[in-house]
């Protein structure tokens, strides 16, 4: 009886796997509907078409931005060759003043006379500071040709008496 009762559970047991395969196989894993992916189908086929999408968008989004960065600097470019400014703290520029004509300076602006005559115009003391002779020059003085000087204080100008160029370093403006 208990040899029986063995066998029985043994053959159960054995129609159940039998049954759990069958169930198994049957199922979609590995088929053309769901199929199992291999490291050479990653390397070979999956790698390479995400790389080319990732190139392509790349190229995309970094065409678009070279575009907004054109087109900033351009109206960079545009902003500051339509204003009166001129110079920048780095690079000096030959400036001609007409006579009765204003060079205003920001402070820092180094201006030297060259050619032509002007005088120092500020509304209080001091003027500009002469850094070749280490001296301040008020306003109404005349400037010296070919000294340095410098605007230390905002609404410091210098207004030419005769037609004038001048070398500026700095921001300026001409009224």
């Amino acid at each position: 009886m208990k040899k029986a009762f063995t066998i029985a559970v043994a053959v159960f047991a054995a129609l159940t796997l039998i049954v759990g395969v069958t169930a198994l196989a049957a199922s979609d894993y590995g088929t053309s509907g769901d199929p199992l992916i291999t490291l050479s189908y990653l390397n070979d086929v999956l790698r390479p078409e995400l790389d080319a999408e990732f190139d392509s968008m790349l190229g995309e989004k970094s065409g678009e931005l070279k575009d907004e960065l054109e087109a900033a600097v351009k109206e960079l470019e545009e902003k500051y060759a339509n204003s009166s400014a001129g110079g920048t703290m780095s690079t000096y520029a030959v400036v001609t003043i007409e006579n009765g004509q204003k060079l205003t300076g920001a402070v820092g602006t180094e201006i030297m006379l060259r050619v032509g005559s002007a005088k120092v115009s500020s509304p209080a003391s001091p003027g500009l500071i002469d850094t070749t002779t280490g001296g301040v020059l008020e306003s109404g003085n005349q400037l010296v040709k070919n000294h340095l000087y410098m605007v230390t204080i905002d609404g410091r100008a210098i207004v030419s008496t005769a037609h004038t160029l001048v070398i500026v370093r700095g921001p300026y403006t001409i009224s």
